[in-house]
């Protein structure tokens, strides 16, 4: 129900504004309550606080209110809201919201200050008027205000240009407030929204639009950011949304994916998987050193514009410190290993010399809190030529193990060797007797381990090996071959003895078509070992582990450890006081929750690199086209050279997801608008979202 001559007027008298209106003949609503507010018109008829709004008591007339006490040079807003009865606690009945809350029943004015020009005037005049102006009025009319019947007639007369005066002051000293956000009329804000380019959606509260404006420049300055993207989008459509850039969905061949590290713990249970570090690169399992007299040490493989560098971690009281370099020399490092033998660490790496194309082992030894220099390893009657690769460090009771892969004859094969704190024990150092009809054509991811609580089994050797698929296979000529994990054990600790070792022996596989690889094991005090490794089970890459009954050789039920979609690799468990620490590598995408705009978080799919789709794997396919698909594809270039929103994989394009339902035309709006907020180079795709949240 829309009021008639609806006006809010500043009164001369200053701190003081008249509403007045005139009901519509025969009203379904016959009162009317007032709500007064500060810097926007207020939006309830029933407000909770002041800051909601103040109710102004309405005249017995019932046709207009008188608020007084206000502050000078102020702008206020009013909401009237025609209503029929009240609640007992004095609130408005709403029984019909479009004919009782009408954004048309709202006015507005700023009220004035009294000057003081009535009487400014009056002292300028000659003292004849004043001696003369001293009759007071020979009968007080209704109405007249107390100060005024002690007063002249020329005195009462000069308040009628006076107050007048007091007004037209009041107008030009709120002129200086008019860039002031806060106090400016809201009439204005289009205005200074103009100035800076800004576009004024008049649907929004005058209190909206003075924030909007306020953060005009800040979003101007960030054009092209997703926090930007959002807030316009917010702003625009009412509607919030998510941002993804779609350059990281576009399969380039130069892109592998790049596996950062990642732990979970246990206790009780297994931890969340959280981020280690970004010390990001395609490959290789960490390496932890775990001294009795000191904290724990990790030492990972880093590739950073294609070098490839050993860098260390150490685990303190308060979790993992930086990153600090260890091998970073001239040459290609990886695969280190690490070992603790007389209370120092040892660390060992493969370093490639591409000018020379030789593979060699180096080692640095940490005694006392400081590295030593670096070494390269030459077995005892070794030659230093020989490539050698992918050493593996154990330490037994008082001596330290290093198997390694060397070429001898065009194949790797796994040498070893101990040191007894002073010298390598064996010349040549023995290769670990695999069974020819068991050697895998491909033969990586050795690991050792020393199990002291069982004399009978101390040494285990863990490894992978490129293998012949069982089924429709000719085992003289192999036509496909799966990665399997394979282990053998040493009976006794003596190096010189090479014919302890057991026979070879597979982990289970869920299926003959899977790939295993990269296993590593833990010791469990009822002597059995915990192994972990990755598996391609499912069709995708993740970690696993399984129990392995060292007493019957039997095997538990396997149980995957990572349950995200983005690939899993290369674990490796140590124990650290009463918990257990699994650290892998995944090129799993990550979220950061923006430090500057609060609201936004940002998904960095960066590490995921160019995927590759395997036929068994259901998660990738389910992903494309949501917001959380971190799959590559070929560059969508549209059809005849045109590209609508479901052309969107694509290194120029922003996809911005809606919820459901949002309608085509806030979408086409928001298309017009975002481009003032995009670089000219990109555009923007709308894809409504089931997982966007509607505000």
């Amino acid at each position: 129900m829309r009021l008639l001559g609806l006006a809010a007027v500043a009164h001369p008298e200053g701190n003081r504004i008249d509403v007045r209106w005139t009901l519509p003949a025969a009203p379904a609503f016959p009162h009317v309550r007032v709500v007064r507010r500060e810097r926007t018109h207020p939006t309830t008829p029933n407000p909770a606080s002041a800051a909601d709004g103040t109710v102004v008591p309405v005249t017995d007339d019932g046709g207009s209110a008188v608020d007084k006490g206000l502050r000078g040079e102020t702008v206020y807003y009013y909401g009237l809201y025609p209503y029929k009865s009240v609640t007992a606690d004095g609130q408005i009945v709403i029984e019909n919201a479009a004919e009782q809350v009408d954004r048309a029943n709202r006015t507005s004015a700023m009220a004035t200050s009294p000057a003081g020009l009535a009487a400014e005037m009056y002292a300028l005049l000659p003292s004849i008027y004043h001696r003369y102006d001293t009759a007071p009025p020979p009968r007080v009319p209704p109405g007249m205000r107390p100060e005024d019947r002690h007063r002249g007639a020329l005195r009462r007369f000069l308040d009628l240009p006076g107050g007048q005066l007091d007004q037209f002051y009041g107008y030009a000293t709120a002129i200086l407030g008019f860039l002031d956000l806060e106090r400016v009329d809201g009439a204005l804000l289009p205005l200074l929204a103009d100035w800076i380019g800004w576009r004024t959606d008049h649907r929004l509260e005058f209190g909206e639009q003075r924030t909007e404006i306020r953060n005009a420049p800040a979003l101007y300055r960030a054009v092209g950011l997703v926090p930007v993207i959002e807030a316009t989008v917010q702003r625009v459509a009412g509607e919030r949304s998510r941002v993804k850039e779609f350059v990281d969905n576009v399969a380039t061949t130069n892109r592998p994916a790049r596996l950062t590290l990642w732990q979970r713990t246990r206790r009780q249970g297994w931890s969340d998987a959280e981020l280690l570090s970004l010390d990001a690169s395609f490959g290789g399992r960490a390496a932890v050193a775990a001294p009795a007299a000191g904290p724990p040490r990790s030492f990972h493989e880093r590739e950073q514009d294609g070098r490839f560098q050993i860098w260390s971690k150490e685990l303190g009281a308060a979790g993992w410190t930086g990153s600090e370099p260890l091998a970073d020399g001239p040459l290609t490092y990886k695969d280190p290993s690490a070992a603790v033998q007389g209370g120092n660490i040892v660390v060992f790496w493969s370093a490639y010399d591409e000018t020379r194309r030789r593979w060699s082992i180096q080692s640095r030894t940490r005694r006392n809190g400081a590295w030593s220099k670096t070494d390269t390893f030459v077995p005892p009657g070794g030659n230093a030529d020989t490539d050698r690769r992918k050493p593996v460090a154990v330490a037994d009771a008082s001596g330290l193990w290093l198997f390694w892969l060397e070429k001898a004859q065009g194949r790797w094969v796994v040498k070893y060797n101990r040191h007894d704190g002073t010298r390598w024990q064996i010349t040549p150092s023995p290769s670990v007797p695999i069974p020819a009809a068991q050697t895998p054509a491909v033969l990586d991811d050795v690991f050792a381990l020393f199990q002291p609580a069982n004399p009978l089994k101390p040494l285990w050797l863990f490894w992978a090996g490129q293998v012949p698929v069982p089924a429709d296979q000719d085992p003289a000529s192999p036509r496909q071959t799966r990665w399997t994990v394979a282990y053998s054990v040493k009976a006794g600790v003596d190096p010189a003895v090479t014919n302890d070792w057991s026979d070879v022996r597979f982990l289970p596989k869920g299926n003959d078509g899977d790939h295993d690889r990269e296993p590593c094991a833990l010791p469990l005090g009822n002597g059995n070992l915990e192994v972990f490794w990755s598996s391609h089970r499912g069709g995708r890459w993740a970690v696993w582990r399984n129990v392995l009954n060292v007493a019957t050789g039997g095997w538990g039920t396997a149980e995957r450890l990572t349950d995200f979609p983005q690939p899993a690799r290369a674990p490796a468990a140590f124990t650290h006081g009463d918990t257990t620490v699994l650290v892998f590598r995944s090129s799993r995408s990550l979220s950061y929750q923006s430090r500057v705009y609060s609201a936004t978080t940002t998904v960095d799919a960066r590490w995921s690199g160019t995927q590759t789709l395997h036929v068994r794997d259901t998660v990738m396919p389910a992903l494309r086209g949501t917001y959380d698909d971190f799959g590559t594809y070929i560059r969508d270039a549209g059809r005849d050279g045109v590209r609508t929103d479901d052309d969107r994989y694509a290194a120029d394009t922003v996809g911005v997801y809606l919820p459901a339902g949002t309608d085509d035309q806030r979408v086409s709006r928001l298309r017009q608008v975002l481009r003032e907020f995009m670089p000219a180079t990109n555009r923007a795709v709308f894809v409504h979202d089931p997982g966007s949240v509607r505000p």
